[in-house]
């Protein structure tokens, strides 16, 4: 007699139902412990026009190259000559630069630029094109 062969072995298979509660009880932490960001808009007060446009002075100011050069109503200077621009007796509180600068001119010439005449208090600056 055989007792070997009467021996029937059956494979088990792995229960998902473990994991699958696991699943779900990882997913409930993720959910109650994270943060949602709430975006909130900031209240800006914008100041009214107070000139009106007869009385603001434009300059046009062209930066031609890196080093400086720079052309200013039709007159070339050099090395961000920047006293230049009240020259003619303008009211500084009411000029506005109008800034265009070159094909070839880098990032880093238009920041100075920019740095010089915020030195001079001359804050009402344009970009143009």
């Amino acid at each position: 007699m055989n007792l070997l062969q009467s021996v029937v072995t059956r494979r088990r298979g792995v229960s998902l139902v473990p994991l699958v509660d696991v699943v779900f009880i990882l997913l409930l932490f993720f959910m109650l412990s994270s943060t949602f960001i709430q975006k909130r808009q900031v209240p800006m007060d914008l100041p009214a026009v107070s000139t009106s446009a007869s009385e603001v002075s434009v300059v046009d100011l062209e930066l031609l190259s890196n080093d400086g050069r720079m052309m200013i109503d039709g007159r070339e200077y050099s090395d961000y000559d920047i006293t230049s621009i009240a020259e003619g007796g303008v009211n500084m509180d009411d000029l506005v630069i109008a800034i265009k600068s070159g094909q070839d001119v880098k990032l880093q010439a238009l920041i100075t630029l920019l740095d010089r005449l915020a030195r001079e208090d001359l804050v009402k600056v344009a970009l143009v094109e």
